[in-house]
């Protein structure tokens, strides 16, 4: 089963952070789908987010990220990046994130975990080529750890957590009952 699909309290987790997500005051929500695009889009129930898809899915996260990036390229002064399986991110963070770039338009905003670093992660216009040209698998960290020297962090001290196996699952749906 793919993981945008596991359950919680009811409800699958890409709509849960569809929810989330659409609390924060965006211009506009995208969702990249990759593979089991299908399966997932017949199961998404929130209607005022754009689904797009990474046909090349197979090459890698950062496949998603250019096709999520080029979807906006020129409409848009800053992107916002986020994990589905990030179980633990709120619209209150997303918003404090947002809220930060605008006092810091020139530097990346970014997410200080517990342990380490990383999305969801904010950047500015001029890191945009920066972006396409990552390689296959190599997602925004990158770039990242190249301009510690402009980056805003914000505090996320639970942004390590995420879904890459059972025991993550089910560690999460102890953490999202209680």
């Amino acid at each position: 089963m793919p993981k945008q699909l596991l359950e919680f309290n009811g409800n699958i987790l890409i709509n849960i952070i569809g929810k989330i997500a659409s609390g924060c005051d965006v211009k506009e929500i995208v969702c990249v789908l990759g593979a089991n695009s299908e399966e997932i889009k017949s199961r998404i129930a929130f209607s005022n987010i754009k689904i797009i898809y990474a046909e090349e899915w197979q090459n890698g996260i950062n496949e998603s990220i250019k096709v999520g990036l080029n979807y906006f390229r020129e409409d848009i002064n800053s992107i916002l990046f986020l994990l589905c399986d990030q179980y633990a991110i709120s619209t209150d963070l997303l918003n404090k994130i947002i809220a930060k770039s605008i006092e810091n338009p020139e530097h990346i905003i970014a997410c200080k975990y517990s342990e380490g670093f990383g999305i969801p992660a904010l950047f500015p216009k001029k890191y945009f080529s920066e972006i396409n040209n990552l390689g296959k698998d190599i997602g925004c960290k990158k770039i990242i750890k190249n301009n510690l020297d402009n980056i805003v962090f914000i505090d996320f001290y639970d942004g390590y957590l995420d879904i890459d196996t059972l025991d993550d699952y089910e560690s999460a749906k102890l953490l999202l009952i209680n």
